[in-house]
This record gives structure tokens, sequence and C-alpha cells, in this order.
């Protein structure tokens, strides 16, 4: 994606005169914005299953939606390699979502 800046099509074009052009190109020449846009995709593929499941078309049952969080929350710290720095926050998050909608009558 950050090649699409580098290359003479974009030079060409009215885009990169602009101010939002060049705003754009800028943000996604950083380093720090692809460092961002792993971090998402490693944490949301996971939620995102979940979210599926839990809001699919037939009742799931709870002791399977459970597992299937656990196993989520399993493969969000493996996928940082366990380091809790990385992933704590996320962690608490959805912690926090969980216990207020799902642990109550």
């Amino acid at each position: 994606m950050s090649k699409m800046f580098t290359l003479d099509e974009w030079s060409k074009n009215k885009l990169p005169k602009e101010a939002k052009g060049r705003e754009v190109a800028k943000i996604v020449l950083m380093p720090l914005f692809w460092k961002h846009v792993v971090f998402t995709l490693k944490v949301m593929t996971t939620l995102v299953r979940v979210l599926h499941l839990v809001d699919g078309e037939t009742k799931t049952a709870m002791g399977y939606i459970y597992e299937v969080m656990e196993k989520a929350k399993e493969t969000i710290m493996k996928s940082f390699n366990n380091s809790g720095s990385k992933y704590n926050v996320v962690l608490t998050i959805v912690h926090n979502i969980w216990t207020c909608q799902l642990h109550r009558p």
C-alpha cells in the first residue's frame, strides 16, 4: 500500500498537490502507522470471529461462547508473543465489556 505513494502515477495525480493528499501520504508512509495497522489486525481479526458467532442467526450455547471467548483471548496473547505490555490494554477493555454485557441477569 505504501508503494502507491512513491509511484510515478501518484506524483502525476492531482492529489499529492492538495493538502489532504499530502497528509494522507505522510501518514501512510510512517512506520508507526503500519505498526498500528498490524496491532489492530491482530486484535480485531479474532474479535470479529467471536462477534460473528455471537451475533449469528442461530442461538449458540453460552458455554460454547465462553470457550470461544477464552480461545480468542489466548489467540490475541499468542499473536503478541505473550508480551502482556502489548495486549493488556485490549484484554482489559474486552474483559470490561464482556463482564458488563454477559454477567448480568
